[in-house]
Formats: C-alpha cells, sequence, structure tokens
C-alpha cells in the first residue's frame, strides 16, 4: 500500500505525562525515537550527553537537553503507540509501515486513523461488568 494523504493529530489526543516531559524537554522527533527505542522501559539519562549512547539516539541538542534538566535520573518511557501512529499519519504514511513499526494489528492502526481511541478489547471488558 502506497503512503496515503498526511492528516493532522487531533488536539485531544491523550498524552502520557512521561511523553509530554520529553516533549517539552527535547521535541517531538527525540521524544518519537526515545519511545521507539525504550518505550515501557527506563531511559538512564546520563549527566553529559557528548558522547552517550543518547546524543547517538537523539543528537547532541535533544541529548544536552534532557541531561541538563533530567541528568543522573532515571525516566520511564511511556509505550505511546496512539501517539506513535499519528506522528506517521502525519507524515503520510500507510497504515501497514506504521503497524509494522510499532508492532501492532494493522486494524488497530485503522481504527486509530479514523478516529477510535479505546481497544475493542477494552469495550469488551466493560460489557462484561453490565
Amino acid at each position: 500500500m502506497n503512503a496515503t494523504t498526511p492528516i493532522a493529530m487531533p488536539a485531544d489526543l491523550p498524552l502520557p505525562h512521561g511523553l509530554r516531559q520529553l516533549i517539552d524537554c527535547a521535541g517531538s522527533d527525540a521524544a518519537e525515537a526515545i519511545l521507539l527505542a525504550h518505550g515501557g522501559t527506563w531511559l538512564n539519562v546520563p549527566k553529559r550527553a557528548a558522547g552517550s549512547a543518547l546524543e547517538r539516539l537523539v543528537g547532541i541538542d535533544a541529548a544536552a537537553a534532557l541531561s541538563h534538566r533530567h541528568g543522573g535520573e532515571r525516566l520511564l518511557v511511556p509505550q505511546a503507540n496512539q501517539w506513535l501512529a499519528w506522528r506517521g499519519f502525519g507524515r503520510g504514511e500507510a497504515n501497514q509501515d506504521i503497524a509494522r513499526r510499532l508492532r501492532v494489528d494493522r486494524r488497530t492502526v485503522q481504527r486509530w486513523r479514523g478516529g477510535q481511541t479505546e481497544s475493542l478489547g477494552s469495550k469488551l471488558n466493560q460489557l462484561q461488568l453490565l
């Protein structure tokens, strides 16, 4: 499937606190790289960015900003696949390519593109409560 028309991320897309923290400090591109490499795990932020693995991942400017603000800390990197998918939608990437990169089902990506934020499994769980 070829790339599709880029679409803008919804303004009301909920962002985990850890993601907002990364974006505010290092920018969206660096946050995306960190989520793809460390999502769901801890990120040890070096006290000095130069020559670090973080610098190799996000570049010196973003790594320096993170080191300045969070140097020596461990940050819990969230899994924010829906946000990552919307970044791909904004670049005009195909659903299949996004699904492959995020290791999720292509139908999940289709639902996200259509604006559905809640998973089908969580809806079924809610029904069982009734």
